[in-house]
């Protein structure tokens, strides 16, 4: 009787009769883990590909005006998926282009409990019409700075493949425009712009008068030495001599007096100094002054645009504030130039507006205003007026891209191009030539993408 009651109360081999019980179920459930999880993979590369398919299809309707064919999209999604591949369609929804894909994935213990293969579906869309129409206004340094390393060589050499790589975006359903402002200290409006209402020219003046004056020559010099100047942040070299003047005496000669427009405009008075529309508040034309290449308003002219990049030359001085101010002009609808469309409720979706800005430096020169001239000292000034005509231009449905290029740009002047972006995701820093054509090809390629929608 002690023996059945000791074998009765026994629990010795109770763990190993549970662990035989268990041990199936487990092994289903672990089975099971690794059928969702090989799915899931095959689920996220299959919707890779048909991703990649779809912005293919939807760029294609848009090149041709018509779709691809389901075998087509088969042939392009097998390139970047290796599985199995059934359903494929392709159809266009409203501006969108969807296609449709599925693929069966084999599994051992999936089909061990339910004796059948998994289907996966995947859906994709693009839409095709969401923009129809891209304006860029590229405001492109031009000042003295940029000789160093050939920095404006390679900057001509970067906007002329930005300008290849953003007319071959152009298509039956999009259009492309694209306007250039070099700028120094001034921008030069073009000399066929004097007679616009929007501009107040004095006019040209030559006079000749036979007058005396007091003079005095040289007539030794000591203590001489190289000197270090800066000309737009750029260091140079010059001899300094202290010289001895001869007696005065008296020279008389006729002298000739110019008074000569170069295209070179100034600044409005405040707060017209940083708004963009002509508002009966002519800007004014500077005498005797140099300013660069002229700009080029909005043209469709791959030509034309192209020699106004090849025109470009590095001189004069740093006010980004000016570049900025007069992008700002070319790209929207309101006079001086109003070759822009004008962003509304109805189109806001169906147009891109892009001021590209580059400069290789710091301000180095401010407005002076009451005068309408940018030889000022006010660098604090120059500062807050570039960040501040960036906002303008942000807060009129302008993306801003900002790049600073080159080694010689301060961590202030970063922060300034920093803030006219307004987005981090909107600012380059370019060391180089490689880096700033990176920039500009990157700024390209978000401005023409297409978007996936589903």
């Amino acid at each position: 009787m002690s023996k059945r009651r000791n074998f009765l109360s026994s629990e010795a081999g109770n763990f190993t009769m549970m662990l035989a019980l268990a041990m199936p179920v487990a092994i289903v459930a672990v089975g099971m883990a690794l059928d969702y999880g090989s799915l899931s993979q095959t689920r996220s590369k299959l919707q890779g590909a048909v991703d990649a398919a779809v912005l293919f299809a939807a760029r294609s309707y848009r090149d041709t005006g018509s779709l691809m064919s389901a075998s087509d999209v088969e042939q392009f999604i097998k390139a970047n998926y290796a599985g199995d591949l059934r359903g494929i369609k392709i159809k266009k929804v409203g501006n969108d282009i969807v296609i449709e894909a599925g693929s069966r994935k084999s599994s051992i213990f999936s089909g061990f409990v339910d004796g059948s293969a998994k289907d996966v579906e995947v859906t994709s869309a693009a839409n095709i019409g969401e923009v129809t129409d891209i304006e860029v206004v590229m405001v492109l340094d031009n000042t003295y700075s940029m000789v160093t390393d050939d920095k404006i060589g390679s900057l001509r050499t970067v906007a002329k493949s930005f300008v290849d790589t953003m007319f071959e975006a152009e298509n039956p359903y999009t259009t492309v425009k694209i306007g250039l402002v070099p700028f120094t200290n001034h921008v030069n409006v073009g000399l066929a712009n004097r007679s616009q209402p929007w501009m107040t020219v004095p006019a040209d003046t030559s006079s000749t008068s036979f007058q005396c004056h007091m003079k005095r020559d040289v007539v030794s010099k000591a203590n001489c030495r190289m000197e270090t100047y800066s000309y737009d942040g750029v260091s140079y070299q010059a001899e300094t001599c202290d010289y001895t003047y001869g007696p005065e005496y008296e020279v008389c000669e006729n002298v000739t007096n110019e008074e000569k427009w170069y295209g070179c405009a100034g600044s409005r008075q405040t707060p017209f100094n940083l708004q963009d529309p002509y508002a009966s508040k002519p800007f004014p034309g500077l005498m005797n002054t140099w300013c660069g290449a002229e700009l080029k308003t909005l043209t469709k002219n791959k030509a034309d645009l192209t020699a106004a990049i090849d025109a470009m030359n590095a001189n004069g001085e740093t006010y980004i504030s000016t570049g900025v101010m007069w992008g700002w002009r070319v790209i929207s609808n309101a006079a001086p130039f109003e070759d822009g469309i004008k962003v509304t409720g109805a189109n806001k979706n169906r147009v891109k507006k892009i001021m590209l800005l580059m400069t290789d430096g710091d301000n180095q020169k401010s407005a002076q205003l009451p005068d309408p001239w940018h030889w000022g000292s006010d660098l604090t000034q120059a500062d807050q007026w570039t960040k501040q005509a960036c906002a303008n231009v942000r807060a009129d449905e302008i993306d801003v891209y900002a790049i600073t290029f080159g080694k010689d740009v301060s961590v202030s002047g970063k922060s300034v191009m920093s803030a006219c972006a307004g987005a981090p995701d909107r600012y380059y820093d370019a060391a180089n030539a490689a880096a700033l054509d990176a920039a500009f090809q990157d700024i390209a390629a978000k401005v023409t993408q297409l978007r996936l929608t589903n």
